[in-house]
């Protein structure tokens, strides 16, 4: 018999940056939200428009600079 894995269920923040966390799992995938974009923090700053985001360790966010940060800069605008 195969094995079918059923997907996990993710659960995204709430506000503006889970509607960015949502375009990132439609985007890339719900495991690769879980690897690496669940590990950030966000501070949203509504006046000035922006978001800050937070990783917890220099490789997390050299990590998702690298790979993932163009296209996180282009969903948060």
């Amino acid at each position: 018999f195969e094995q079918q894995l059923l997907p996990e269920q993710i659960i995204l923040p709430s506000g503006i940056y889970g509607d960015i966390c949502t375009k990132l799992v439609q985007v890339y995938d719900a495991h690769t939200y879980r690897n690496w974009f669940s590990k950030l923090t966000a501070t949203i700053d509504e006046k000035a428009k922006s978001v800050e985001l937070k990783a917890p360790n220099l490789f997390i966010l050299q990590w998702i600079e690298t790979h993932y940060g163009e296209i996180i800069r282009k969903i948060a605008q």
